[in-house]
């Protein structure tokens, strides 16, 4: 029995609207790139720059974050994000999220429940916190992966910035 395909462009643009722990407020401020090539690289000053400049926007935008997409492909896509004020809570159904901390530090809490979430009708499920979540504290050079269904929130410590890569994966639909 042949499995139905569900375009994933679509999903992958709807998931970069709600890009953990970025909220749609701050995407709505960067234009939305078109599909990337299948291969690209990323030069360590270029990331060293949009990192730096995402941190400065996250630091004086009041929003408590910023982030720029760098490239989307038809099953993932690579961001930096900055974020100074702790994050809501998510869950993203179709979409694992990939940290690659560039610079600070946070409190990344996952598992347990989000009391009072709501379905955003898109995939994702947002509240105001994890309760009950396993806390995992990253710093610059760790690697952090949340699979798709998993609650999670960025929080942080006052006083401290937090820089990352953030590879989304978009999971194939199940059957």
């Amino acid at each position: 029995m042949k499995r139905k395909q569900r375009p994933l462009l679509p999903l992958l643009t709807l998931a970069l609207a709600v890009l953990c722990p970025v909220t749609l407020p701050l995407l709505a401020q960067n234009t939305m790139p078109q599909p990337s090539p299948a291969a690209a690289l990323f030069p360590a000053a270029d990331v060293e720059a949009v990192a730096a400049e995402v941190k400065r926007q996250a630091e004086t935008n009041g929003k408590g974050g910023a982030g720029k997409t760098l490239a989307i492909y038809p099953d993932s896509s690579i961001a930096i994000v900055a974020r100074t004020e702790t994050s809501g809570a998510e869950i993203h159904r179709y979409a694992s999220d990939n940290f690659v901390v560039l610079d600070g530090d946070a409190t990344l809490v996952t598992g347990g429940s989000i009391p009072g979430a709501h379905d955003t009708g898109h995939g994702e499920v947002k509240g105001e916190k994890v309760v009950g979540g396993e806390e995992h504290h990253l710093k610059k050079g760790d690697i952090f992966h949340v699979s798709a269904g998993t609650p999670h929130q960025t929080v942080m410590t006052p006083g401290h910035d937090f820089v990352f890569l953030m590879i989304k994966a978009l999971r194939p639909e199940q059957p």
